[in-house]
């Protein structure tokens, strides 16, 4: 669970909140409305440098996803990597 607001004697500072539970079988016997279609879920993150949210479905991102942008671009060059080894030798050079 998690929200995230403007500031009120700062409009422009950004303050969010988030407690996680692990979804398993235990905490569905806990709250037993768990899986109820009627209550709204949104995927949210640790931090702002680490959601993948849009700014269409998160209205106050306090900072830009740099952490997460970060680790893409590490996959896609790690990618990269792993497709130019699988390559035979006449067709990397």
């Amino acid at each position: 669970m998690g929200f995230g607001r403007r500031m009120v004697l700062s409009p422009d500072v950004a303050s969010s909140v988030i407690v996680g539970f692990r979804i398993d079988d235990n905490l569905r016997q806990a709250i037993r409305f768990l899986d109820d279609p009627a209550i709204p879920q949104l995927m949210i993150n640790e931090t702002c440098e680490r959601c993948p949210l849009t700014a269409e479905q998160c209205l106050v991102r306090g900072a830009p996803p740099t952490i997460l942008l970060k680790q893409q671009a590490q996959i896609t060059r790690q990618q990269a990597l792993e497709n130019l080894a699988q390559r035979p030798l006449s067709e990397a050079v």
